[in-house]
């Protein structure tokens, strides 16, 4: 694989990164233990029964977005250790080379075509 191709995926690895950390922070608060955890905010609209009860449903779908997030950055951050290693763009299944194709329409994809429904 072309180095100045490997380079254009870490930019926009490294872009998407920042993107997913600043949306995360957003959220939430980073943790303390965790180098990209974080905890979604509980809402406060107010004291009335529904308004405690629209915090509750707010919270459960900030949650489910964290971990979204949460999953899509430990994703990136993967494949930019991949890049670090000089193992990105190699299928983690069958170690062929993955096609550019691929990882310009999905960056972080560790597997060909062939393996993309296997995890490693």
């Amino acid at each position: 694989m072309e180095k100045t191709f490997i380079t254009e995926m870490q930019q926009k690895l490294e872009e998407e990164q920042q993107r997913l950390r600043k949306e995360l922070g957003e959220q939430g608060k980073k943790e303390r233990h965790g180098k990209d955890s974080f905890t979604p905010t509980f809402p406060e609209f107010g004291s009335e029964e529904d308004d405690q009860a629209a915090e509750v449903a707010t919270y459960e779908d900030r949650l489910s977005i964290d971990r979204d997030l949460e999953k899509e950055l430990q994703d990136v951050d993967r494949a930019l250790a991949s890049i670090d290693a000089g193992t990105y763009g190699t299928c983690s299944v069958c170690h062929l080379e993955v096609d550019e194709d691929r990882l310009r329409a999905m960056p972080t994809a560790h597997t060909c075509k062939q393996h993309m429904n296997e995890d490693a």
